[in-house]
Protein backbone atom coordinates (compact mmCIF):
# COMPACT_ATOMS: atom_id res chain seq x y z
CA UNK A 1 0.00 0.00 0.00
CA UNK A 2 2.70 2.60 1.19
CA UNK A 3 5.74 1.53 -1.11
CA UNK A 4 8.70 3.46 -2.57
CA UNK A 5 9.27 7.18 -2.02
CA UNK A 6 5.64 8.02 -0.85
CA UNK A 7 6.12 6.11 2.55
CA UNK A 8 7.62 8.91 4.82
CA UNK A 9 8.28 6.59 7.97
CA UNK A 10 10.26 9.21 9.72
CA UNK A 11 7.60 11.53 9.07
CA UNK A 12 5.02 8.80 10.14
CA UNK A 13 6.66 8.10 13.39
CA UNK A 14 6.77 11.78 13.90
CA UNK A 15 2.67 12.38 13.88
CA UNK A 16 2.33 8.86 15.97
CA UNK A 17 4.87 10.56 18.79
CA UNK A 18 3.09 14.16 18.58
CA UNK A 19 -0.22 12.95 18.61
CA UNK A 20 0.76 10.13 21.61
CA UNK A 21 2.22 12.83 23.49
CA UNK A 22 -0.28 15.50 23.27
CA UNK A 23 -3.29 12.80 24.21
CA UNK A 24 -1.25 10.97 27.28
CA UNK A 25 -1.05 13.62 29.90
CA UNK A 26 -4.55 13.32 30.61
CA UNK A 27 -4.96 10.11 30.29
CA UNK A 28 -6.38 8.97 33.30
CA UNK A 29 -7.41 12.29 34.67
CA UNK A 30 -11.04 10.88 34.75
CA UNK A 31 -13.02 8.12 36.56
CA UNK A 32 -14.35 5.71 33.77
CA UNK A 33 -17.80 6.64 32.50
CA UNK A 34 -21.39 6.05 30.20
CA UNK A 35 -19.96 3.09 28.38
CA UNK A 36 -16.58 2.50 29.28
CA UNK A 37 -16.99 -0.21 31.80
CA UNK A 38 -18.94 -2.06 29.59
CA UNK A 39 -15.43 -2.51 27.63
CA UNK A 40 -13.69 -3.44 30.73
CA UNK A 41 -16.41 -5.60 32.24
CA UNK A 42 -17.55 -7.68 29.61
CA UNK A 43 -14.06 -8.60 27.84
CA UNK A 44 -13.14 -10.20 31.36
CA UNK A 45 -15.58 -13.31 30.67
CA UNK A 46 -14.08 -16.35 29.45
CA UNK A 47 -14.38 -16.68 25.40
CA UNK A 48 -17.50 -18.47 25.47
CA UNK A 49 -19.50 -16.25 27.63
CA UNK A 50 -17.95 -13.60 26.17
CA UNK A 51 -19.33 -14.31 22.74
CA UNK A 52 -22.77 -14.86 23.83
CA UNK A 53 -22.69 -11.45 24.92
CA UNK A 54 -22.55 -10.26 21.20
CA UNK A 55 -25.77 -12.15 20.78
CA UNK A 56 -27.66 -10.52 22.65
CA UNK A 57 -26.39 -6.93 22.34
CA UNK A 58 -25.60 -4.10 19.39
CA UNK A 59 -22.01 -3.83 20.69
CA UNK A 60 -19.34 -5.25 17.18
CA UNK A 61 -16.96 -7.86 19.29
CA UNK A 62 -14.21 -7.06 17.44
CA UNK A 63 -12.61 -4.30 20.21
CA UNK A 64 -13.86 -6.28 23.24
CA UNK A 65 -12.52 -9.62 21.98
CA UNK A 66 -8.84 -7.50 21.86
CA UNK A 67 -9.17 -5.95 25.13
CA UNK A 68 -10.05 -9.61 26.73
CA UNK A 69 -6.32 -10.12 25.57
CA UNK A 70 -4.99 -6.91 27.21
CA UNK A 71 -6.94 -7.17 30.29
CA UNK A 72 -5.40 -10.49 30.67
CA UNK A 73 -2.03 -8.49 30.52
CA UNK A 74 -2.68 -5.69 32.72
CA UNK A 75 -6.04 -6.37 34.85
CA UNK A 76 -8.75 -3.53 35.47
CA UNK A 77 -7.20 -1.56 37.77
CA UNK A 78 -5.35 1.31 35.57
CA UNK A 79 -7.67 3.88 33.88
CA UNK A 80 -4.61 4.96 32.23
CA UNK A 81 -3.72 1.37 30.76
CA UNK A 82 -7.45 0.67 29.79
CA UNK A 83 -7.13 3.53 27.40
CA UNK A 84 -3.94 2.82 26.73
CA UNK A 85 -5.05 0.80 23.75
CA UNK A 86 -7.36 3.64 21.98
CA UNK A 87 -4.53 6.18 22.48
CA UNK A 88 -2.06 3.76 20.94
CA UNK A 89 -5.14 3.12 18.03
CA UNK A 90 -5.43 7.04 17.69
CA UNK A 91 -1.79 7.68 17.18
CA UNK A 92 -1.21 5.31 14.26
CA UNK A 93 -4.35 6.56 12.60
CA UNK A 94 -2.48 10.48 12.73
CA UNK A 95 0.91 8.65 11.64
CA UNK A 96 -1.67 7.10 8.56
CA UNK A 97 -2.97 10.22 7.99
CA UNK A 98 0.37 11.75 6.98
CA UNK A 99 2.05 9.02 4.91
CA UNK A 100 -1.73 8.36 3.12
CA UNK A 101 -1.68 11.74 2.27
CA UNK A 102 1.41 11.97 0.85
CA UNK A 103 1.49 8.42 -1.20
CA UNK A 104 -2.18 9.27 -3.11
CA UNK A 105 -2.13 13.60 -3.18
CA UNK A 106 0.80 15.53 -2.00
CA UNK A 107 3.31 16.45 1.05
CA UNK A 108 1.06 19.45 1.90
CA UNK A 109 -2.06 17.56 2.55
CA UNK A 110 0.03 14.68 4.55
CA UNK A 111 1.60 17.40 6.94
CA UNK A 112 -2.00 19.40 6.94
CA UNK A 113 -4.54 16.68 7.46
CA UNK A 114 -2.54 15.03 9.82
CA UNK A 115 -2.47 18.14 11.82
CA UNK A 116 -5.66 18.50 11.81
CA UNK A 117 -6.49 15.39 13.73
CA UNK A 118 -3.75 15.19 15.91
CA UNK A 119 -5.80 18.90 17.48
CA UNK A 120 -9.17 17.99 16.59
CA UNK A 121 -11.23 17.72 19.82
CA UNK A 122 -13.55 14.58 18.40
CA UNK A 123 -10.11 12.80 18.24
CA UNK A 124 -8.71 13.85 21.39
CA UNK A 125 -12.28 12.83 22.87
CA UNK A 126 -11.96 8.96 21.55
CA UNK A 127 -8.16 8.77 21.62
CA UNK A 128 -8.64 9.01 25.75
CA UNK A 129 -11.75 6.76 26.10
CA UNK A 130 -11.66 2.96 26.29
CA UNK A 131 -14.24 1.95 23.69
CA UNK A 132 -13.99 0.30 20.12
CA UNK A 133 -14.47 4.21 17.95
CA UNK A 134 -10.06 4.98 17.98
CA UNK A 135 -9.72 1.50 16.50
CA UNK A 136 -13.12 2.34 14.47
CA UNK A 137 -11.12 5.37 12.77
CA UNK A 138 -7.67 3.96 11.98
CA UNK A 139 -9.60 0.63 10.18
CA UNK A 140 -11.88 2.88 7.88
CA UNK A 141 -8.84 5.26 6.94
CA UNK A 142 -7.01 1.89 6.27
CA UNK A 143 -9.97 0.60 4.06
CA UNK A 144 -10.42 4.06 2.24
CA UNK A 145 -6.16 3.85 1.41
CA UNK A 146 -6.25 0.12 0.75
CA UNK A 147 -9.36 1.12 -2.20
CA UNK A 148 -7.93 4.12 -3.12
CA UNK A 149 -4.46 2.23 -4.23
CA UNK A 150 -6.53 -0.23 -5.94
CA UNK A 151 -8.54 2.16 -7.63
CA UNK A 152 -5.07 4.02 -8.96
CA UNK A 153 -3.57 1.09 -9.62
CA UNK A 154 -2.59 0.32 -13.49
CA UNK A 155 -2.85 -3.16 -13.34
CA UNK A 156 -5.24 -5.10 -15.02
CA UNK A 157 -7.62 -7.12 -13.17
CA UNK A 158 -7.70 -10.66 -14.59
CA UNK A 159 -10.95 -12.63 -13.66
CA UNK A 160 -8.75 -16.30 -13.07
CA UNK A 161 -6.55 -13.90 -10.71
CA UNK A 162 -9.09 -12.15 -8.55
CA UNK A 163 -8.50 -14.81 -5.51
CA UNK A 164 -5.11 -13.88 -4.24
CA UNK A 165 -3.26 -12.43 -1.45
CA UNK A 166 -4.22 -9.07 -2.32
CA UNK A 167 -8.18 -10.42 -2.04
CA UNK A 168 -7.85 -11.85 1.02
CA UNK A 169 -6.19 -8.85 2.88
CA UNK A 170 -8.70 -6.98 1.58
CA UNK A 171 -11.85 -9.25 2.99
CA UNK A 172 -9.78 -9.43 6.40
CA UNK A 173 -8.99 -5.68 6.51
CA UNK A 174 -13.01 -4.77 5.77
CA UNK A 175 -14.20 -7.92 8.25
CA UNK A 176 -12.35 -6.29 10.67
CA UNK A 177 -14.12 -3.07 9.97
CA UNK A 178 -17.17 -3.99 9.99
CA UNK A 179 -16.32 -6.50 13.54
CA UNK A 180 -15.43 -3.37 14.97
CA UNK A 181 -18.34 -1.16 14.77
CA UNK A 182 -21.58 -2.02 12.28
CA UNK A 183 -21.30 1.30 10.62
CA UNK A 184 -18.21 0.01 9.05
CA UNK A 185 -20.61 -1.40 6.36
CA UNK A 186 -21.30 1.94 5.57
CA UNK A 187 -17.41 2.59 4.29
CA UNK A 188 -18.03 -0.65 2.30
CA UNK A 189 -21.06 0.40 0.29
CA UNK A 190 -19.37 3.88 -0.36
CA UNK A 191 -16.90 1.99 -1.95
CA UNK A 192 -18.89 -0.16 -3.83
CA UNK A 193 -21.04 2.95 -4.86
CA UNK A 194 -17.63 4.69 -5.96
CA UNK A 195 -17.09 1.56 -8.52
CA UNK A 196 -20.38 1.75 -10.04
CA UNK A 197 -20.78 5.53 -10.52
CA UNK A 198 -17.40 6.42 -11.60
CA UNK A 199 -16.57 5.81 -14.83
CA UNK A 200 -12.80 5.82 -14.46
CA UNK A 201 -13.07 2.94 -12.42
CA UNK A 202 -13.06 -0.25 -14.55
CA UNK A 203 -15.53 -3.12 -14.91
CA UNK A 204 -13.29 -5.62 -13.56
CA UNK A 205 -12.39 -3.30 -10.33
CA UNK A 206 -16.07 -3.40 -9.73
CA UNK A 207 -16.48 -7.19 -10.12
CA UNK A 208 -13.58 -7.54 -8.13
CA UNK A 209 -14.93 -4.84 -5.35
CA UNK A 210 -18.14 -6.80 -5.59
CA UNK A 211 -16.51 -9.85 -4.62
CA UNK A 212 -14.29 -8.15 -1.45
CA UNK A 213 -18.17 -7.75 -0.17
CA UNK A 214 -19.22 -10.96 -0.75
CA UNK A 215 -16.05 -12.29 1.04
CA UNK A 216 -16.99 -9.90 4.09
CA UNK A 217 -20.71 -10.55 3.94
CA UNK A 218 -19.83 -14.68 4.39
CA UNK A 219 -17.45 -13.58 7.25
CA UNK A 220 -20.24 -12.09 8.59
CA UNK A 221 -22.57 -14.72 8.51
CA UNK A 222 -22.21 -16.37 12.04
CA UNK A 223 -23.19 -13.12 13.84
CA UNK A 224 -25.77 -11.62 11.29
CA UNK A 225 -28.99 -13.15 12.61
CA UNK A 226 -28.49 -11.42 15.54
CA UNK A 227 -27.09 -8.37 14.39
CA UNK A 228 -30.40 -7.47 12.14
CA UNK A 229 -32.79 -8.69 15.50
CA UNK A 230 -30.52 -6.05 17.16
CA UNK A 231 -31.34 -3.60 14.97
CA UNK A 232 -34.83 -4.47 13.80
CA UNK A 233 -35.62 -3.69 17.63
CA UNK A 234 -34.57 -0.44 17.31
CA UNK A 235 -35.58 0.64 13.85
CA UNK A 236 -38.80 -1.01 13.87
CA UNK A 237 -39.70 -1.13 17.60
CA UNK A 238 -38.24 1.64 18.74
CA UNK A 239 -36.04 0.50 21.34
CA UNK A 240 -33.11 3.20 21.24
CA UNK A 241 -32.17 6.02 22.65
CA UNK A 242 -30.86 8.17 20.16
CA UNK A 243 -33.00 10.83 18.67
CA UNK A 244 -32.86 12.47 14.73
CA UNK A 245 -31.61 16.27 15.12
CA UNK A 246 -34.33 18.11 16.02
CA UNK A 247 -32.23 21.62 15.51
CA UNK A 248 -29.82 23.55 13.64
CA UNK A 249 -27.46 23.50 16.91
CA UNK A 250 -27.62 19.89 16.76
CA UNK A 251 -26.36 19.31 13.34
CA UNK A 252 -23.65 22.39 13.88
CA UNK A 253 -22.58 20.29 17.24
CA UNK A 254 -21.19 17.47 14.89
CA UNK A 255 -19.54 19.30 12.19
CA UNK A 256 -17.62 21.58 15.04
CA UNK A 257 -16.73 18.69 16.79
CA UNK A 258 -14.42 18.05 13.77
CA UNK A 259 -12.60 21.82 13.76
CA UNK A 260 -13.25 22.72 17.83
CA UNK A 261 -15.39 25.45 17.46
CA UNK A 262 -17.50 28.08 15.18
CA UNK A 263 -15.15 29.88 14.11
CA UNK A 264 -13.23 26.93 12.71
CA UNK A 265 -15.87 25.29 11.17
CA UNK A 266 -17.29 28.14 9.31
CA UNK A 267 -12.98 29.00 8.10
CA UNK A 268 -13.09 24.83 7.49
CA UNK A 269 -16.29 24.65 5.04
CA UNK A 270 -15.56 28.12 3.55
CA UNK A 271 -12.40 26.96 2.17
CA UNK A 272 -13.85 23.48 0.74
CA UNK A 273 -17.04 25.03 -0.74
CA UNK A 274 -14.96 28.06 -2.31
CA UNK A 275 -12.41 25.70 -3.23
CA UNK A 276 -15.07 23.98 -5.51
CA UNK A 277 -16.85 27.30 -6.64
CA UNK A 278 -13.14 27.59 -8.21
CA UNK A 279 -13.25 24.29 -9.90
CA UNK A 280 -16.10 24.35 -11.54
CA UNK A 281 -15.37 28.16 -12.74
CA UNK A 282 -11.93 27.03 -14.24
CA UNK A 283 -13.59 23.68 -15.13
CA UNK A 284 -10.52 22.04 -13.16
CA UNK A 285 -10.94 18.04 -13.66
CA UNK A 286 -11.58 16.33 -9.94
CA UNK A 287 -9.11 13.21 -9.97
CA UNK A 288 -10.41 10.09 -9.18
CA UNK A 289 -8.85 10.22 -5.48
CA UNK A 290 -11.01 13.26 -4.83
CA UNK A 291 -13.99 12.55 -6.36
CA UNK A 292 -13.84 9.27 -3.45
CA UNK A 293 -13.70 11.36 -0.76
CA UNK A 294 -16.58 13.68 -1.69
CA UNK A 295 -18.71 10.31 -1.70
CA UNK A 296 -17.22 10.56 2.54
CA UNK A 297 -17.60 14.18 3.31
CA UNK A 298 -20.46 15.48 2.21
CA UNK A 299 -22.09 12.93 0.71
CA UNK A 300 -21.96 10.17 3.58
CA UNK A 301 -22.25 12.58 6.19
CA UNK A 302 -25.87 14.28 4.89
CA UNK A 303 -26.59 10.57 4.29
CA UNK A 304 -26.38 9.63 7.78
CA UNK A 305 -28.26 12.47 8.26
CA UNK A 306 -31.04 12.53 6.12
CA UNK A 307 -31.49 8.51 7.59
CA UNK A 308 -31.41 9.47 11.45
CA UNK A 309 -35.16 10.78 10.56
CA UNK A 310 -35.79 7.14 9.49
CA UNK A 311 -33.84 5.36 12.03
CA UNK A 312 -31.69 7.68 14.98
CA UNK A 313 -27.72 7.19 13.67
CA UNK A 314 -26.41 10.94 13.26
CA UNK A 315 -24.18 10.77 16.22
CA UNK A 316 -20.53 12.36 16.42
CA UNK A 317 -18.51 8.84 17.57
CA UNK A 318 -20.62 7.11 14.77
CA UNK A 319 -18.94 9.80 11.54
CA UNK A 320 -15.86 8.94 12.72
CA UNK A 321 -14.96 7.11 9.80
CA UNK A 322 -15.73 10.59 7.67
CA UNK A 323 -13.31 12.89 9.21
CA UNK A 324 -9.94 11.89 7.61
CA UNK A 325 -11.78 12.85 4.04
CA UNK A 326 -12.65 16.22 5.64
CA UNK A 327 -9.28 16.76 6.98
CA UNK A 328 -7.98 16.01 3.81
CA UNK A 329 -10.36 17.86 1.49
CA UNK A 330 -9.99 21.43 3.68
CA UNK A 331 -6.14 21.33 2.74
CA UNK A 332 -6.27 20.38 -1.01
CA UNK A 333 -9.07 22.99 -1.07
CA UNK A 334 -6.97 25.50 0.12
CA UNK A 335 -4.76 24.22 -2.15
CA UNK A 336 -7.07 25.26 -4.69
CA UNK A 337 -7.48 28.11 -3.83
CA UNK A 338 -3.91 30.01 -3.87
CA UNK A 339 -0.91 29.16 -6.23
CA UNK A 340 1.88 30.56 -4.09
CA UNK A 341 3.69 28.04 -1.66
CA UNK A 342 4.16 30.50 0.93
CA UNK A 343 0.95 31.91 1.06
CA UNK A 344 -0.66 28.18 1.40
CA UNK A 345 1.73 27.46 4.09
CA UNK A 346 1.11 30.65 5.72
CA UNK A 347 -2.55 30.28 5.42
CA UNK A 348 -2.71 26.25 6.51
CA UNK A 349 -0.33 27.37 9.56
CA UNK A 350 -2.86 29.73 10.63
CA UNK A 351 -6.03 26.83 10.03
CA UNK A 352 -4.22 25.18 12.22
CA UNK A 353 -3.37 27.35 14.62
CA UNK A 354 -6.71 28.23 14.91
CA UNK A 355 -8.16 24.28 15.22
CA UNK A 356 -5.45 24.17 18.22
CA UNK A 357 -6.54 27.31 20.02
CA UNK A 358 -9.69 25.87 20.78
CA UNK A 359 -8.73 22.61 21.38
CA UNK A 360 -9.05 20.50 24.92
CA UNK A 361 -6.18 18.03 25.68
CA UNK A 362 -8.71 16.30 27.85
CA UNK A 363 -12.17 14.98 27.67
CA UNK A 364 -14.21 15.50 31.21
CA UNK A 365 -17.04 13.20 30.56
CA UNK A 366 -18.70 14.58 33.83
CA UNK A 367 -19.33 11.41 35.73
CA UNK A 368 -17.88 11.55 38.83
CA UNK A 369 -18.98 8.03 40.02
CA UNK A 370 -15.79 8.12 42.81
CA UNK A 371 -17.11 11.00 44.55
CA UNK A 372 -21.06 10.49 44.18
CA UNK A 373 -20.28 6.72 45.84
CA UNK A 374 -18.34 8.54 48.39
CA UNK A 375 -21.47 10.16 49.37
CA UNK A 376 -24.30 7.38 49.24
CA UNK A 377 -21.33 5.59 52.05
CA UNK A 378 -22.07 9.06 54.36
CA UNK A 379 -26.06 9.01 53.69
CA UNK A 380 -26.36 5.06 53.82
CA UNK A 381 -27.64 3.94 57.33
CA UNK A 382 -28.39 -0.20 57.66
CA UNK A 383 -32.27 0.78 56.85
CA UNK A 384 -31.28 2.66 53.68
CA UNK A 385 -32.28 1.31 50.16
CA UNK A 386 -30.85 2.44 47.41
CA UNK A 387 -32.04 2.37 43.46
CA UNK A 388 -30.10 3.55 40.49
CA UNK A 389 -31.61 3.96 37.17
CA UNK A 390 -30.67 2.99 33.80
CA UNK A 391 -30.18 -0.51 35.49
CA UNK A 392 -26.89 -1.32 33.59
CA UNK A 393 -25.00 1.26 35.03
CA UNK A 394 -24.79 -0.55 38.32
CA UNK A 395 -20.84 -1.95 36.53
CA UNK A 396 -19.71 1.37 36.54
CA UNK A 397 -21.11 1.48 40.13
CA UNK A 398 -19.55 -1.75 40.92
CA UNK A 399 -16.03 -1.03 39.16
CA UNK A 400 -15.34 1.96 41.57
CA UNK A 401 -17.52 0.20 44.88
CA UNK A 402 -16.25 -3.29 45.10
CA UNK A 403 -13.37 -4.60 42.78
CA UNK A 404 -13.79 -7.69 43.92
CA UNK A 405 -17.55 -8.28 42.65
CA UNK A 406 -16.40 -6.35 39.69
CA UNK A 407 -13.65 -9.33 38.81
CA UNK A 408 -15.95 -12.28 39.76
CA UNK A 409 -17.79 -12.52 35.64
CA UNK A 410 -21.05 -12.51 36.18
CA UNK A 411 -23.93 -12.24 34.64
CA UNK A 412 -25.48 -9.03 34.40
CA UNK A 413 -29.04 -10.44 36.03
CA UNK A 414 -26.80 -12.12 38.51
CA UNK A 415 -24.50 -9.42 39.04
CA UNK A 416 -27.58 -7.79 40.04
CA UNK A 417 -29.46 -10.32 42.54
CA UNK A 418 -25.73 -10.26 44.27
CA UNK A 419 -25.75 -6.26 44.64
CA UNK A 420 -29.33 -6.31 46.24
CA UNK A 421 -27.62 -9.83 48.72
CA UNK A 422 -24.82 -7.38 49.63
CA UNK A 423 -25.69 -3.86 49.64
CA UNK A 424 -29.41 -3.45 49.29
CA UNK A 425 -28.63 -1.73 45.96
CA UNK A 426 -31.77 -2.07 43.26
CA UNK A 427 -31.34 -1.93 39.71
CA UNK A 428 -34.18 -0.84 37.43
CA UNK A 429 -35.38 0.67 34.14
CA UNK A 430 -38.48 1.86 34.45
CA UNK A 431 -40.90 2.89 37.47
CA UNK A 432 -42.60 -0.84 37.53
CA UNK A 433 -39.96 -2.41 38.76
CA UNK A 434 -39.66 -0.29 41.67
CA UNK A 435 -40.96 -2.65 44.28
CA UNK A 436 -43.50 -0.53 46.96
CA UNK A 437 -43.33 -2.48 49.94
CA UNK A 438 -39.62 -2.30 49.66
CA UNK A 439 -39.23 1.53 49.34
CA UNK A 440 -42.39 1.74 52.20
CA UNK A 441 -40.48 -0.58 55.15
CA UNK A 442 -36.98 1.42 54.34
CA UNK A 443 -35.80 3.67 56.75
CA UNK A 444 -34.71 6.33 53.76
CA UNK A 445 -34.50 5.67 49.80
CA UNK A 446 -31.27 6.59 47.82
CA UNK A 447 -32.01 7.39 44.20
CA UNK A 448 -28.87 7.44 41.96
CA UNK A 449 -29.47 9.03 38.87
CA UNK A 450 -26.68 8.18 36.05
CA UNK A 451 -28.41 10.67 33.81
CA UNK A 452 -31.28 8.38 33.01
CA UNK A 453 -33.46 10.34 30.65
CA UNK A 454 -31.23 10.25 28.42
CA UNK A 455 -30.85 7.05 27.64
CA UNK A 456 -34.86 6.22 29.24
CA UNK A 457 -36.57 9.08 28.76
CA UNK A 458 -39.74 8.83 30.77
CA UNK A 459 -38.29 6.71 33.04
CA UNK A 460 -40.66 7.44 35.97
CA UNK A 461 -38.26 5.98 38.49
CA UNK A 462 -37.95 9.03 40.58
CA UNK A 463 -41.46 9.87 40.51
CA UNK A 464 -42.57 6.87 41.41
CA UNK A 465 -39.87 7.01 44.91
CA UNK A 466 -41.22 10.07 45.49
CA UNK A 467 -45.06 9.84 45.25
CA UNK A 468 -44.32 6.49 47.74
CA UNK A 469 -41.48 8.81 50.24
CA UNK A 470 -43.90 12.63 50.32
CA UNK A 471 -41.68 13.54 53.69
CA UNK A 472 -38.46 15.28 52.26
CA UNK A 473 -36.15 15.40 49.63
CA UNK A 474 -32.58 16.06 49.42
CA UNK A 475 -30.64 16.25 45.92
CA UNK A 476 -26.40 16.00 45.40
CA UNK A 477 -25.36 16.89 42.43
CA UNK A 478 -22.24 15.50 41.01
CA UNK A 479 -21.76 16.55 36.92
CA UNK A 480 -24.22 14.93 35.16
CA UNK A 481 -25.10 12.34 38.45
CA UNK A 482 -27.29 13.06 40.43
CA UNK A 483 -28.31 11.26 44.28
CA UNK A 484 -31.77 11.98 45.88
CA UNK A 485 -32.20 11.51 49.38
CA UNK A 486 -35.77 10.49 49.72
CA UNK A 487 -36.82 10.07 53.76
Amino acid sequence: MFTGHSANYPGFILFFLLNFTLKVIHLADYPLAIDEPLSTYFPLFDIGPLLKYFTTTQTAPLYDILMHFWLKITGVDSVFLLRLPSLIFNSLTAGLLFIGGIRFFNKEVGIGAASIFVVSNIQVHFAQENRPYALFTLLSLLSLYYFLGYVQSLERVNAKKIFNSDFVIAVLLHSALVYTHYFGIFVLLIELFACLTFREISRGKLQYWFLVCVGVGITFLPIAYYVARSFYATAVMGRWWLKAPETPEEVWYVLRQYTNSPWGTFAALTIIIAGYVCATVKRIRLQISEKILLLFFPMAWLGMLLISYITPIFLDRYTLYITPAFYILVILNLQRLFFSTYIRYGLAALLIGLFSFYTIPYFDRGWNVPRLIQKVNELKTPETVVYFCPGWFNINYIYYSDQDLFSKKLPTADLALELIRKTNLYSVNSKELVDEKIVSKAGQILYIDFNSELGLPKNGVLQKLRSLREKSEEKFDFQELSVYRLR
